[in-house]
């Protein structure tokens, strides 16, 4: 069962990638609002397809901005769309990282590695001399790993 779920999946993420394909091939041969009607089904698919995480933010960004050039002939008309674009991606990367960032203070391993962080950045920093020989840069790398492993540990 697992499997067919697979197939599927692959199936549908090769289907998508032909009517992409086929769309960019036939578009300049397609009237106007035929050309437009497929554009937005496929965008449709893209906010599925980002919504389920099966096709990147980036890769749909490049996709849209395809889509825009595609189907907005006025140069002025096209600017703007893909400035509004840049826009929308932009807003969405930022509550993306909000969010991230949300999660990582309420992560109880990550605020004990940040307060190991500190602690032996500022150590290290005040050592006249590193033990082994090693470049300062080096032994810091080495230190944080250990503290990182240990966060994750407990």
């Amino acid at each position: 069962m697992a499997d067919s779920a697979v197939v599927r999946e692959y199936r549908e993420r090769e289907r998508f990638g032909d009517d992409v394909h086929d769309f960019f091939a036939r578009a300049r041969s397609l009237d106007p609002v035929a050309r437009q009607r497929q554009a937005d089904t496929l965008r449709e698919e893209l906010r599925q397809r980002e919504a389920d995480r099966s096709i990147s933010a980036g890769e749909s960004m490049n996709l849209q901005i395809a889509l825009v050039r595609v189907t907005v002939d006025d140069p002025q008309e096209q600017a703007d769309a893909l400035n509004a674009l840049g826009e929308q991606f932009r807003a969405q990367a930022d509550q993306a990282n909000q969010a991230w960032l949300q999660q990582l203070a309420a992560d109880a391993q990550f605020q004990r590695y940040k307060q190991d962080e500190r602690r032996i950045v500022e150590a290290v920093m005040a050592m006249p001399v590193i033990p082994g020989g090693m470049s300062r840069d080096a032994y810091l790398r080495e230190q944080l790993q250990q503290a990182r492993e240990a966060a994750y540990r407990r």
